[in-house]
């Protein structure tokens, strides 16, 4: 069987994500391209295509929950949005994994993960 690529864009400063990491670090059909924004960053170009990705406007890149998160953040124009987001990564919402066809999705837990390795026959769950 042939492995698939997929990229884990995660935050190693919050528990779940972690979880998620150790979640997805044991999937053995896939190989795995990870990126901790806690010690990287995307630029505003990746994010747009990662809300792209996602199908979603550039507002639900954000956490809400993110310590920094206020609603002024909605007022901004699209371009601040971005610049504010590669500026400061701890307001990306996360958990997030993109496909190799650049299908994107924001897991709500890290038992999401459970499904994707689950192919059995050449068939495959196409949740993403």
């Amino acid at each position: 069987m042939k492995k698939k690529e997929l990229r884990f864009i995660y935050n190693s400063e919050k528990q779940r994500d972690r979880e998620g990491y150790g979640l997805i670090t044991a999937l053995d059909k896939h190989v795995i391209n990870d990126l901790d924004i806690s010690k990287n960053t995307m630029t505003e170009t990746q994010l747009a295509e990662l809300a792209e990705n996602l199908k979603v406007p550039i507002d639900d890149l954000f956490d809400p929950h993110a310590e920094k998160y206020t609603d002024e953040i909605k007022t901004l124009s699209d371009a601040d949005k971005l610049t504010m987001l590669r500026a400061d990564m701890s307001l990306l919402k996360t958990p997030v994994i993109v496909r190799e066809n650049g299908s994107a999705i924001v897991l709500k837990s890290p038992f999401d993960l459970h499904p994707i390795d689950l192919e059995i026959d050449g068939s495959k769950d196409d949740k993403f």
